[in-house]
């Protein structure tokens, strides 16, 4: 009989040792060390609200598997890195909200003796953003990059971004833009279609748009196109025709402008600073036409008040305009 029970316990006890190797305790995540260093930023496409960057991406991480007994670390380049790395263990952190496949310019894979494996690729991304651009041409966008490990769950593989091997080129491709800030952070992001969480970091790039180009294409020109319109208040107010063509001739030249300046920026459902300039511009000039045909009937009844009323409008609507604008770009600066 006590055979039997002996038998019986180490049958219990067995069970419980396979049902213990089935269902692991979870174990503390693989941490993965990245390195981001932005060499180039070549395209900023507004329209396609996507941005272009050459990258070196780096990916660190501990793997006893890949310990070896030699004094320094084994080195593979290109083509034989990348046939090296798909034979071991590796994190599989990539970007996300890519727009197309990566380019891969170089490769570079270093395993040490103490099992240290450290990944570098230079690459061409394309990647997808949401630009606000409500204050442009004095707007700064942020431009956001996103790294996770499309294999492995938050409970697998975290991710870390030293704030030391993330770097950015002193001077980008882009005259119209300015680097500025360029900051990372860490933090598990839920993918609700999937019901699964990943560990992700998130690299911010703020640049800042130069105004010169605006300034010298757009605001001088239609500055003096509303001043030549604004000047038909010189001419003797009975001369009705002749102020309304430049008038219209005026608003049409608004018009082309408007058309050429937007033709390189997307459909976007509310107004932007520019387009707060050309409203301003319609407005007045339709203003413009209503006072000349105020000051033409009123010239028949009583040439001397029109005449009068002609020399302070021809200072009026300027000076309005000039104020509407100021207005409107102290709004976007603040």
């Amino acid at each position: 009989m006590a055979f039997l029970r002996c038998l019986l316990l180490l049958g219990l006890l067995a069970a419980g040792l396979r049902a213990a190797e089935a269902n692991p305790s979870p174990a503390t995540p693989r941490k993965v060390e990245l390195g981001v260093h932005i060499l180039d930023i070549s395209d900023i496409d507004e329209p396609g609200g996507k941005f272009t960057l050459h990258v070196l991406l780096g990916v660190y991480w501990q793997d006893p598997a890949q310990a070896h007994d030699g004094k320094g670390p084994k080195v593979f380049r290109e083509d034989i890195a990348i046939e090296e790395v798909n034979t071991i263990w590796r994190p599989m952190v990539e970007f996300n909200r890519t727009t197309a496949p990566a380019e891969l310019h170089h490769s570079l894979l270093r395993i040490y003796p103490n099992g240290r494996v450290e990944f570098e690729r230079q690459l061409t991304v394309q990647i997808a953003t949401q630009l606000d651009l409500r204050k442009l041409p004095f707007d700064t966008q942020r431009l956001k990059l996103e790294l996770e490990s499309f294999q492995y769950l938050a409970d697998e593989v975290e991710v870390v971004l030293p704030a030391d091997k993330l770097r950015i080129a002193s001077r980008i491709s882009l005259p119209q833009w300015e680097p500025g800030k360029l900051v990372g952070e860490v933090s598990p992001h839920y993918r609700e279609e999937y019901n699964e969480t990943y560990s992700r970091a998130t690299v911010t790039l703020e640049v800042k748009r130069h105004t010169q180009f605006y300034i010298w294409q757009m605001m001088v020109p239609l500055g003096i196109v509303l001043a030549m319109a604004f000047a038909v208040f010189f001419l003797p107010p009975k001369d009705l025709s002749d102020r309304m063509s430049v008038i219209i001739a005026s608003l049409l030249t608004v018009v082309a402008l408007s058309y050429s300046l937007h033709s390189g920026l997307p459909k976007i459902s509310y107004l932007t600073v520019i387009d707060w300039f050309f409203v301003l511009a319609y407005i007045f000039l339709g203003l413009a036409m209503a006072g000349m045909v105020w000051i033409s009937n009123l010239h028949d009844r009583d040439e001397a008040k029109a005449i009068r009323a002609d020399k302070w409008l021809r200072w009026a609507y300027p000076g309005a305009y000039v104020l509407a604008s100021a207005i409107v770009v102290i709004t976007a600066l603040n």
